[in-house]
C-alpha cells in the first residue's frame, strides 16, 4: 500500500488516499523521483521524474490490466513504471 499523501505528512490511512503498488515498484517513489496518482478512470498512474519524461506523461501499468492492451480505446496506457525506470 502507498499512502498517496504521505502519512509523515500528514496524509491519512484510508481507502481513499492509498492505492496498491507492489514491493518491486514502491522504491521508484521512495527513491527515485517518481510520483503516483489515482485518475479520473480510477486506476493508478504513474509519472516519471522529469529528466527521464520532461513532458510528465501519466501512465498506466497495463501488466496489471492486460484486457487494456486489445481494447481499441482504453483508459491511458503506456509502459509500466519500471520499464520507464530500467531506460534509465
Amino acid at each position: 500500500m502507498h499512502h498517496l499523501d504521505e502519512y509523515q505528512h500528514g496524509g491519512l490511512t484510508n481507502v481513499d488516499t492509498m492505492c496498491l503498488v507492489c514491493p518491486f515498484d514502491h522504491p521508484l517513489i521512495t527513491e527515485h523521483g517518481y510520483t503516483v496518482r489515482v485518475g479520473t478512470h480510477g486506476r493508478v498512474e504513474w509519472t516519471a521524474p522529469t529528466h527521464l519524461d520532461p513532458e510528465q506523461t501519466p501512465r498506466i501499468n497495463t501488466l496489471h490490466h492486460p484486457p487494456d492492451l486489445t481494447d481499441p480505446d482504453p483508459p491511458r496506457t503506456g509502459t509500466t513504471a519500471s520499464d520507464c525506470y530500467r531506460s534509465e
